[in-house]
């Protein structure tokens, strides 16, 4: 499995951390600094935090007891059927309350929409318990004493529109008029997300691409001329033809426009153990790291939530080991999870692969350190930005291969705005969303430079698996 002449000299060091809370994210820090310690934004690189405005610091224990409080003064109830209250006229009704009883001028900032909604849903399921309340897209079926609730506007027409009509159901020619223009501008603007978002020549099989010779046995039949074919096979790390000509598509991309090619020097060299392949949203099984570490060098490395540990794997699928022999140190050792000698976190071995390591965790919570980086997110729902900021290389620059999905097209682009190497629809991927697009030169952080943060700097601490 694998070559077992490596060095271990370039192996990709590995540490966790803990996920801040939503009413933390903004906490004494901005923008550009809570993306490198998992937060939302992420700029080019760790430098330009220090350029951004700290956000006042939000205590959500403080804010939830003035929550219960304000729910009780102005009594909170549910509301009849079918109505509901607005989200935002509920929080401007709190800001205002809290700051009569403080004496104090209304601040809306100090009370941040994300926060509000995820503190108030807590205070709601404490107070109203079974059922849960109604509710709708930026609304909640409560009602109290200062505002009451109304039943949501007729099907197709928003609420602003259904206040423009009159007693006999007309509206004026003017707000008519209004009516019109902003339904054109929101039918326009939809149709500018979708083109952007999943052009329709993704989803669609052209007869040109039927002509060309492609089809979704390219990949299969790659697949059975690999000496490794067989281990592949055996770990049962593909769960259909989808999932292993997404895989394959990743590794034909970067060997395609990243690895060398003749005389002409290559951004990523498959015989470069340096190199750490990071695969984002891997699945249950580290499918597309263990395709590169049987056809590479480098260390892989997989991340997904959903990650199953090998231990467990193996005894889901009933995947045969040999070697194992029921000896429960060469399991540790091949994947149960044995911890590291040094750091005292598991290894993340998996399967027994050489240079594999796959960890059930979210890429926010996850930091990868190395010499070089290519990072691979085949259908990952994460944007590249989080993903960036949690790896850090020797020249601060690193490399991507993605297929975006779903309703991540825009949040997977380079983060400065700059095209990509390469932008293509594979057509031999059996999946409606084939779409691929190759990064050479993406920012990241930096080792032993200005975009690394000191250990007083990190924004959420390291914790131990």
């Amino acid at each position: 499995m694998g070559s077992r002449d490596e060095s271990d000299a370039f192996a990709p060091r590995v540490t966790f951390v803990r996920a801040p809370r939503p009413w933390e994210k903004n906490a004494g820090r901005g923008s550009a600094g809570a993306a490198s310690g998992g937060g939302e934004a992420v700029g080019a690189s760790d430098a330009g935090a220090a350029a951004a405005v700290p956000a006042p610091p939000v205590d959500g224990r403080k804010m939830m007891d003035e929550l219960e409080a304000w729910m009780r003064r102005t009594n909170l109830r549910r509301a009849p059927e079918a109505h509901y209250l607005d989200v935002e006229t509920l929080r401007a009704l709190f800001v205002a309350d809290r700051a009569a009883h403080a004496g104090e001028p209304a601040d809306e900032e100090g009370v941040p929409p994300k926060v509000f909604g995820s503190l108030f849903g807590i205070a709601c399921a404490k107070a109203f318990g079974a059922p849960r309340l109604a509710r709708r897209r930026g609304a909640i079926g409560v009602t109290c004493d200062a505002s009451a609730a109304a039943p949501p506007a007729p099907a197709g027409m928003t609420r602003r529109d259904a206040e423009c009509l009159g007693a006999n159901g007309r509206a004026n020619p003017v707000d008519d008029e209004w009516r019109h223009a902003r339904r054109r501008a929101a039918s326009a603007e939809a149709r500018a997300k979708r083109a952007l978002l999943d052009p329709a020549r993704s989803r669609n099989r052209s007869n040109a691409a039927l002509l060309s010779g492609r089809s979704h046995s390219r990949y299969v039949t790659e697949l059975l001329k690999l000496a490794c074919a067989p281990e592949l096979v055996r770990l049962r790390l593909f769960p259909d033809a989808k999932e292993l000509t997404e895989s394959f598509a990743a590794n034909n991309a970067a060997r395609s426009f990243l690895y060398p090619r003749g005389a002409e020097r290559g951004l990523v060299d498959p015989a470069d153990a340096a190199v750490t392949c990071v695969a984002v949203g891997d699945g249950t099984t580290p499918r597309t790291a263990a395709l590169f570490a049987f056809l590479t060098r480098w260390h892989c490395v997989a991340v997904d939530p959903e990650m199953v540990e090998w231990r467990e794997w193996k005894k889901r699928r009933g995947v045969v080991d040999d070697s194992d022999d029921d000896d429960d140190d060469d399991d540790d050792a091949r994947g149960g999870g044995a911890p590291d000698d040094r750091s005292g976190v598991p290894t993340g071995a998996w399967g027994g692969v050489r240079r594999l390591r796959a960890f059930r965790r979210k890429i926010q919570e996850t930091r990868v350190e190395c010499e070089k980086a290519i990072l691979v997110l085949v259908h990952a729902h994460v944007s590249l930005a989080e993903c960036l900021a949690q790896v850090k290389t020797r020249s601060g620059r690193c490399s991507a291969v993605i297929l975006p999905c779903c309703n991540w097209y825009q949040k997977l682009r380079h983060p400065e705005g700059a095209p990509p190497l390469a932008e293509y629809d594979d057509g031999n991927v059996a999946s409606p969303q084939r779409t691929v697009r190759v990064f050479d030169d993406l920012p990241c952080g930096t080792l032993g430079g200005e975009g690394t943060r000191a250990a007083s700097e990190v924004l959420c601490e390291t914790v131990p698996e």
